[in-house]
């Protein structure tokens, strides 16, 4: 079934729920996450897969983790389970064969890149049609922030969740591309990005941080 913003399709699955949101910063790597990231209720990761490589890779950083990734370690870093996927919508080549190895998964929401579909590798049609066929909800996310004119998936999945009438929101895998070359990111604004997760995560009571995503945050702004 595909969604097109008209209600919340995350609601369904999260509400009255703990949530695990899982990024890919290479910060999660050595936290020995897996079984506190499996115990929620609702595991969500953002382009991230399981057992995969990229998880010892900032996105195109390079930044290499100093340990095998097999996946006995997998699970002992980042979990087994995935019930939602959120994905930036690009790798058209690759990304549905990586869905196809997601445990428990139930819903895949899409970065809609308004009006920039026709990009090339942007591959909407095949993960939708995926997601069908194999009874699993599809929806495009909504890239609609105020202040920032292009949020990372990341965000967009934080602002997406804190809508909903969860329990507890867990974040970790988040770094806010700090070890990024920025002219590497393009349009995207991850300095305004933490600045705006700062003050949710000052105001939200539902919001718990890992370590390593604690650290990313400006200190002067906690107090």
């Amino acid at each position: 079934m595909i969604h097109y913003f008209h209600f919340n399709p995350i609601e369904k699955f999260v509400r009255d729920k703990t949530v695990c949101l899982v990024g890919g910063a290479p910060s999660i790597l050595g936290e020995n996450l897996g079984e506190t990231i499996d115990s929620y209720d609702v595991v969500i990761r953002v382009n991230c897969h399981w057992p995969m490589l990229r998880f010892s890779m900032n996105q195109r950083a390079h930044v290499i983790c100093g340990h095998e990734i097999t996946k006995e370690y997998s699970l002992t870093q980042i979990g087994n389970r995935t019930d939602i996927l959120f994905h930036g919508g690009f790798n058209k080549e690759g990304t549905v064969e990586e869905i196809e190895k997601l445990v428990d998964l139930k819903l895949v929401a899409l970065n809609s890149r308004f009006g920039k579909r026709e990009w090339e590798g942007y591959n909407e049609k095949e993960v939708s049609l995926w997601c069908s066929q194999n009874n699993v909800d599809f929806k495009l996310l909504h890239t609609n922030i105020e202040g920032l004119p292009s949020p990372c998936t990341g965000f967009i999945a934080i602002d997406d969740l804190l809508k909903c009438q969860l329990k507890k929101l867990f974040i970790c895998g988040f770094d806010f591309f700090k070890k990024v070359d920025k002219k590497m990111l393009g349009s995207h604004t991850p300095d305004k990005e933490v600045l705006l997760f700062t003050e949710l995560f000052k105001t939200d009571k539902r919001i718990h941080v890992s370590d390593h995503v604690f650290d990313s945050l400006p200190k002067e702004l906690l107090i």
